[in-house]
């Protein structure tokens, strides 16, 4: 039986969610908005992440 299933447990959640994002970009860039892109990234079931920002 362990004794800290728990701790070992969320050490690997932690982990886990600190590498993700990472995971999630790695290999990727970005790129000013094309709609062409936009579309053809879609068909072709691709993750598409659009940031906005404004000064206000």
């Amino acid at each position: 039986m362990r004794k800290h299933p728990l701790c070992l447990n969320m050490l690997v959640l932690i982990f886990a969610l600190l590498l993700a994002p990472a995971a999630a970009l790695a290999g990727n860039e970005w790129r000013p908005y094309d709609r062409a892109a936009f579309e053809k990234a879609r068909a072709a079931g691709q993750t598409v992440i659009v940031s906005v920002h404004a000064d206000w």
